[in-house]
């Protein structure tokens, strides 16, 4: 069984090509210090791969395998079966309705928030190296 921390950090990475840690901890509204030992976990189970960031030697960006998809999966199943037959027990076919709408609104939210977080990410490491530039000057 997954920790929270793991299934939502599993969860962003299943949505994301790559993504840096720091970009994780932002998304789950955490500083990057409290994701240290989840990563290290994700990565000691093969459900989490780090690889070097191409434009940032110093930055890693983390990419889930196919192994942490299938743990997701089983993780998410019993939730989603769940939600899906209490969703059918007790909702009208219009309230169903709704809430796919809803969630399609959530889900446009959401990527706002990512695309915000990829920004500030930018910035930060365009400010970072600006200022080791200017100590070596």
């Amino acid at each position: 069984m997954l920790t929270l921390n793991q299934t939502a950090a599993l969860g962003l990475l299943a949505k994301q090509e790559t993504i840096t840690p720091g970009e994780v901890a932002h998304r789950l509204r955490m500083q990057p210090q409290a994701l240290t030992r989840t990563f290290a976990a994700l990565e000691d189970e093969g459900w989490m791969r780090r690889l070097p960031d191409p434009s940032d030697g110093r930055q890693s960006l983390l990419t889930i395998t196919a192994a942490g998809r299938e743990v997701l999966a089983d993780e998410m199943r019993p939730r989603d079966e769940w939600v899906a037959a209490a969703m059918e027990r007790e909702l009208t076919t219009a309230e169903r309705d709704l809430l796919v709408v809803a969630a399609r609104l959530l889900e446009r939210l959401a990527e706002v928030d990512a695309a915000v977080a990829r920004t500030e990410a930018a910035v930060d490491r365009a400010s970072t190296e600006a200022a080791a530039e200017r100590v070596r000057t």
